[in-house]
């Protein structure tokens, strides 16, 4: 649609509820604009196998630049033309790993020696919003919450019940016209850890993997200030 101000993509494999994203992009700027669940010092997987693999000539650095996670994320819709347009003429370097090829290709677009993007709004705001697996365990770094708008990694059964534990809610109303939702339920959205009973999820310490992973980045071998606290 040309007179669409954003563009909204969202994995297959997500339990998304839209209404409060719509209302959050009405008063939000209409360019230079992303929205997502955003990693900012993703190390560049350099094992074979990996979804995100990339050798040292694919990508010789470190880290991905900043990107949005594929689960659900926005453009405005004058970044989707730009990238569209240096595309077609050649200018984007391609890398593999949809989701952090975005993040190398808005990264192109801030520092192309030609016609440099003069900024780049990167809203995240509330990560809370998201839940990268479909469980409510505390041992997990992003979880569902009565915040959250959309859970990932989810299976069609999954799907279903969480559907139905929002109209059992009252979350959704079928009403005269068509669905609708209640404009009420923004801070405590109904409970879906009823429909993400996986036990497996129980043995997992990401949040501990990630302050692991995260002083490595930062520190190296040495010690993070808070390690002789």
């Amino acid at each position: 649609r040309a007179e669409a101000s954003f563009l909204l993509k969202v994995d297959d494999d997500v339990y998304f509820r839209p209404s409060p994203l719509l209302e959050l992009l009405k008063r939000k700027p209409a360019a230079a604009y992303a929205w997502g669940y955003f990693d900012y010092i993703s190390p560049v997987p350099r094992e074979e196998g990996d979804p995100f693999y990339n050798t040292w000539e694919d990508f010789p650095f470190e880290v991905f630049p900043p990107y949005p996670r594929g689960v659900v994320r926005v453009l405005s819709m004058d970044i989707v033309r730009i990238l569209a347009e240096r595309s077609r003429e050649g200018h984007l370097r391609m890398i593999y790993g949809d989701d952090p090829c975005i993040g190398v290709h808005l990264r192109q677009l801030i520092f192309a020696p030609d016609e440099p993007l003069p900024s780049l709004t990167l809203d995240d705001f509330d990560g809370r919003t998201f839940a990268m697996e479909p469980s409510c365990h505390p041992n997990l770094w992003s979880r569902i919450t009565n915040r959250t708008w959309a859970v990932h990694h989810v299976s069609p059964e999954q799907v279903l019940c969480m559907w139905n534990a929002d109209i059992a809610a009252g979350y959704y109303d079928d009403a005269p016209g068509g669905l609708r939702h209640d404009p009420s339920a923004v801070e405590t959205l109904p409970d879906l850890c009823g429909c993400a009973t996986d036990p497996s999820f129980e043995e997992r310490t990401d949040l501990d993997n990630l302050q692991s992973e995260t002083n490595r980045i930062l520190y190296g071998d040495v010690k993070p200030p808070s390690a002789d606290r």
